[in-house]
């Protein structure tokens, strides 16, 4: 039975949701900056920059997690070069989850406070 458009996506975001905590702990900032957001009354455009923030941080986490099960697919052993890319899978992750906080902590500050 040939799958049906999309069902792969599907399964891998599934797979992602029930595998990799990091992802259901960015839905869980997803929901309290909303609940912030409403409570601060803060622009529509905040929050879509938000919004956009955590969703690139969903898709960089998604990379990530293929990168790490390709690297463990490859091979099994302990290797310096799987270490090197699946740290570097990790770095992408951290740096937009540091920088885009950073950016959206200050925007939204500057909003509450101006």
């Amino acid at each position: 039975m040939k799958p049906k458009f999309g069902s792969f996506g599907a399964d891998g975001f599934v797979y992602a949701l029930v595998h990799e905590r990091h992802i259901k702990f960015y839905f869980l900032y997803l929901l309290l900056f909303s609940g912030f957001a409403i409570w601060a009354d803060i622009s529509t455009w905040l929050y879509i920059e938000g919004f956009m923030y955590f969703l690139f941080l969903v898709i960089f986490e998604l990379i990530n997690t293929a990168l790490e099960i390709m690297c463990d697919f490859i091979s099994t052993d302990r290797s310096i070069e799987i270490k090197r890319i699946k740290d570097l899978g990790a770095a992408i992750v951290f740096a937009h989850g540091f920088f885009a906080g950073t950016l959206l902590a200050v925007n939204t500050l500057l909003h509450v406070l101006g």
